[in-house]
């Protein structure tokens, strides 16, 4: 089976091209980058589905921050 690939879609957000149309949103699928890469993904909507094909945008995953936390002890300032 082939696995699916990441595509940009028209609104400019990362989707997934899906190579088969029986797919429904809350699906999970593998989807692989360029540097082939695969990572597990969850089906937010079916934009398109034909020719065997579906494009799917997918279900956004939390941005991790970079950095220390704003709340450490660190980033505090000390009182005298």
């Amino acid at each position: 089976m082939a696995m699916a690939s990441y595509t940009r879609l028209r609104t400019g957000e990362w989707g997934a091209r899906i190579p088969r149309e029986d797919v429904k949103p809350g699906d999970r699928v593998v989807v692989e980058s360029r540097s082939l890469t695969a990572r597990s993904e969850e089906v937010d909507k079916v934009i398109w589905r034909g020719n065997g094909v579906a494009l799917c945008s997918l279900v956004p995953k939390p941005t991790r921050r970079r950095g220390k936390p704003r709340n450490s002890k660190a980033a505090r300032p000390t009182e005298h």
